[in-house]
């Protein structure tokens, strides 16, 4: 489930968020990012409260597109205190991606970060909030 948000920036966004942030840069054409709509959607459940998951139209905002280098969609970058820290292309299963996302949203010491990448659910994880950035309500 998503919930739909305006931003002033995109820059606002990054750092209003205490959260990593993913974001899927998509576009409405794109049968791969309609895929991974469903995706999001389990990953939002499983992650709930330890990553927030923006999508961006690539057609709306194509100068952000840009600014990160999205050439493929979908393309997911996650954000951490407002820099890029990973990046996905292409459609990649909901386990695989929350695999991914632990190692970056869990808050222990580097030991533990390293049982996130092996074993899932990490003893912090509890799940992700959806926002819609630059859609009016």
């Amino acid at each position: 489930m998503s919930v739909k948000k305006q931003f002033g920036s995109f820059d606002e966004l990054l750092e209003s968020s205490e959260l990593p942030v993913l974001v899927d840069f998509y576009a409405p054409w794109c049968g791969p990012c309609q895929l991974m709509t469903k995706i999001l959607d389990k990953v939002s459940e499983t992650m709930k409260d330890k990553v927030q998951i923006v999508k961006i139209n690539t057609d709306n905002y194509p100068d952000l597109a840009s600014q990160y280098k999205v050439y493929a969609l979908p393309t997911l970058v996650l954000f951490k205190n407002g820099e890029p820290v990973d990046r996905f292309e292409g459609v990649i299963q909901a386990d695989k991606l929350c695999d991914r996302l632990a190692v970056h949203a869990c808050r222990h010491r580097c030991s533990l970060r390293r049982l996130c990448r092996r074993f899932r659910p990490c003893p912090d994880q509890q799940g992700c909030h959806r926002l819609e950035y630059g859609q009016r309500a």
